[in-house]
C-alpha cells in the first residue's frame, strides 16, 4: 500500500505519524529496518518488543534520521553528505536494503 500525505495549507515541516502493524507470524523482506538504535532504547519494554524487527543495529547507520529541516534539497544535501562519508561500496549497500 502506498499512501501520499498531503499538507498544502503550510509551509512548514509537521510531523506525520505512520504506524503499520503485521500479524506476528509475518516475516518479509520488505520490511526496512529504519529505527536507530539509540531511539529504540529509549523506548518502554512494550515498544522495544513490538519495534523489535525494524530496529537497527547499535553501530548501524540509519541515514537521515534525527535531521530535520523545512527545504527537502537541505535533507536531500544532508543525506547525501552522509552517504558519502559511507563510502561507494557501503553506500551502494545501504542503497540496495531500500
Amino acid at each position: 500500500m502506498l499512501a501520499r500525505w498531503n499538507t498544502q495549507s503550510s509551509n512548514d515541516v509537521r510531523a506525520m505519524p505512520n504506524i503499520e502493524y503485521f500479524a506476528p507470524w509475518f516475516r518479509s523482506e520488505a520490511v526496512i529496518r529504519s529505527m536507530p538504535y539509540d531511539q529504540w532504547k529509549s523506548l518502554s519494554p512494550h515498544g522495544q518488543r513490538i519495534s523489535r524487527y525494524v530496529m537497527c543495529g547499535k553501530n548501524e547507520v540509519v541515514i537521515g534520521a534525527g535531521y530535520i529541516h523545512p527545504k527537502s534539497k537541505m535533507r536531500e544535501a544532508y543525506k547525501a553528505k552522509q552517504l558519502a562519508e559511507l563510502g561507494s561500496d557501503a553506500a551502494a549497500e545501504y542503497l540496495h536494503r531500500l
